[in-house]
């Protein structure tokens, strides 16, 4: 009786947070409102199935999906491996020699909460070069992608247009945690750019004239200057919940100007990888 007040319970806190109705749950996942009506009342059991469809239905995150299961008496269908797992060494292999086929342009891997795990030659090197602290941060490959540009010995002294970028970076942190409905980092960050804003409200005005037709980061410094927007890539029908969080970030030049410096940037570093 637990386990199906427990499953009841869940069911009925993502439907709300999916601002769905029980007939717009029924419609979509094919049961009528009444069974729907009991599974959330526990006077109903799921199958498996039926907790399989339900997910889908209402889009439960990949690492929630198991407590769902669980909480109907089902043994969890995803699992939630290590990134040092063998069980994953084939797909991260493959996804370390994407981020080295997007070279001369920078590419990162990031979690869900935008820790960075990998990132490759050019990236490395271009935002090394933007790092304000010196050796504030010693590699780049364990740093949070968001909250190093919140960071004054980090990426913010030299991001020219810096409260628009975070605004943006803002705008897509509350779309993330609007489908997630509970992740404690998401919600961390969203408070933390949000403290960092209201400080800097003089900048506000200044930073709304783009006409750029999505958010660019424009770096600058010491004569350096380097316009860039970014893409995400992340795994399509995943069955781990690790690689369900993953997502590959790459970064385009946004201008002629910025394409050349990457280019020539990789020539550089390449020449130097060569000579060692």
């Amino acid at each position: 009786m637990q386990r199906r007040s427990s499953f009841g319970t869940l069911l009925r806190y993502w439907r709300k947070a999916r601002g769905m109705t029980q007939f717009d749950v029924s419609m979509t996942a094919g049961y009528s409102q009444r069974h729907v009506s009991f599974l959330e009342s526990g006077r109903s059991q799921p199958s498996r199935e039926t907790v399989m469809v339900l997910a889908e239905t209402l889009n439960v995150p990949v690492r929630e999906r198991n407590v769902l299961l669980d909480s109907a008496g089902f043994a969890p269908v995803y699992t939630q491996e290590p990134l040092t797992s063998e069980h994953l060494e084939v797909v991260l292999g493959l996804v370390h020699d994407v981020l080295a086929s997007h070279r001369p342009f920078p590419a990162l891997l990031v979690d869900r909460s935008w820790n960075t795990f990998a990132l490759n030659q050019t990236a490395n090197v271009l935002f090394s070069q933007f790092v304000a602290g010196g050796d504030a941060y010693e590699s780049l490959d364990a740093v949070n992608a968001v909250r190093i540009c919140l960071d004054d010995a980090g990426l913010k002294p030299f991001i020219r247009n810096w409260h628009g970028f975070m605004r943006g970076i803002l705008g897509q942190l509350k779309s993330e945690l609007q489908r997630e409905v509970v992740h404690e980092d998401i919600a961390a960050l969203i408070d933390d750019i949000q403290t960092a804003l209201a400080r800097s409200k003089s900048e506000q005005e200044a930073s709304l004239g783009d006409d750029f037709p999505v958010v660019r980061l424009q770096l600058e410094r010491d004569g350096m200057q380097i316009s860039l927007f970014t893409m995400m890539s992340s795994f399509n029908l995943p069955l781990d919940a690790t690689i369900a969080e993953l997502r590959i970030e790459t970064f385009l030049p946004a201008d002629d100007a910025s394409r050349a410096f990457l280019l020539a940037l990789d020539r550089t570093s390449e020449g130097v990888r060569e000579q060692a």
